[in-house]
């Protein structure tokens, strides 16, 4: 079974024959993520990984620690709809993908993932400010729906264009949620968020794709919502910090694709025992259901914000290449 088959056959829950494996940083993959440009918007000047503040293809101005302090992405401080006075005049962007690598030389074998970076939710507040769209929930719902449709149409413009170059699966990002629980209450997301990302996922299935997701937080409390609009693949950074497997595995195991390592925020930075042992657990409570795990992926910032040992990464892969071959588990 190639890599390709067996991705696909842990997201439809069609009994891959081992778990499928998500390590870029270790050249031990399934999946093959593809990188691009964005053309057509504003110029970019921000480059988090060399600490270089500055603005993203949507204007925003992105402001990163200086070199040889604590290294993330940054955060935006500069904010083109402060004012809303700014929602007629800013200029949405019109995309066109530009892959950094040329379509043949791809190899097919592998499970192909273009990005929406900063859905929704997050480009929203990139544009808006934080607080002021959390506020804006309340006192301005209408102007918030607009903004919201404005973005829908720049992403869906996205989505179409990866579709259309051949991808798998496409990979979104929204964080939706702090240590304790949801930035906004799910009414909210329910009322705003919810079928507009129905209406991204839709879009990506009408292509034969596949929907992923990655959100920090503890945002159990939407993830059935998530399921109900037909996200296939939900990854969660942190599954023992947060939440327990157990939870996860009784309440959204079978219904929905986890994509997860050992515990970004605890059990990486633990000792190799404890770390294959998590492994193993994730095996046993998530991927259980004929498929339903795809084992891996760390955000590259947050390794290099998080300082996380690549040695850790990689007893972790190990694990999970041992412990998921699923003839000798189940």
């Amino acid at each position: 079974m190639d890599s390709k088959s067996l991705v696909i056959n842990a997201i439809e829950f069609s009994g891959p024959v081992r778990v499928p494996l998500w390590f870029t940083e270790l050249n031990e993959s399934d999946v093959i993520e593809l990188q691009a440009k964005y053309v057509g918007g504003y110029k970019r000047t921000w480059d988090p990984f060399n600490g270089v503040s500055g603005f993203d293809e949507w204007g925003c101005y992105w402001s990163v620690p200086l070199s040889g302090e604590w290294r993330t992405m940054g955060v935006v401080t500069g904010h083109p709809m402060e004012d809303w006075s700014n929602l007629e005049s800013y200029r949405f962007p019109k995309f066109k993908i530009v892959l950094n690598i040329s379509k043949s030389s791809i190899d097919k074998d592998k499970y192909i993932v273009g990005s929406v970076p900063f859905t929704l939710f997050e480009r929203m507040h990139f544009l808006r400010g934080f607080k002021n769209l959390l506020t804006d929930f309340y006192i301005c719902p209408e102007k918030v729906s607009l903004l919201a449709d404005y973005v829908l149409d720049v992403q869906l413009g996205l989505v179409k264009q990866w579709c259309e170059i051949g991808v798998d699966g496409l990979f979104f990002t929204d964080d939706w949620g702090s240590q304790q629980g949801l930035f906004v209450a799910p009414n909210v997301f329910r009322q705003i968020f919810k079928p507009r990302y129905k209406i991204l996922f839709d879009t990506v299935h009408a292509y034969g794709v596949h929907a992923i997701l990655h959100s920090d937080g503890k945002i159990h409390s939407i993830i059935g919502d998530f399921i109900d609009i037909g996200l296939d693949v939900i990854n969660i950074p942190q599954p023992t910090s947060l939440f327990s497997l157990p939870f996860l595995s009784e309440n959204f195991g079978g219904k929905i694709c986890f994509l997860t390592n050992v515990d970004n925020q605890t059990t990486i930075y633990c000792s190799e025992d404890k770390i294959r042992l998590e492994a193993k657990e994730i095996i046993e409570y998530l991927g259980k259901f004929n498929g339903g795990l795809i084992a891996g992926w760390i955000d590259p910032c947050d390794t290099i914000a998080l300082k996380v040992p690549l040695e850790n990464i990689r007893i972790a892969c190990n694990a999970f290449k041992e412990f998921g071959l699923y003839s000798k588990r189940f």
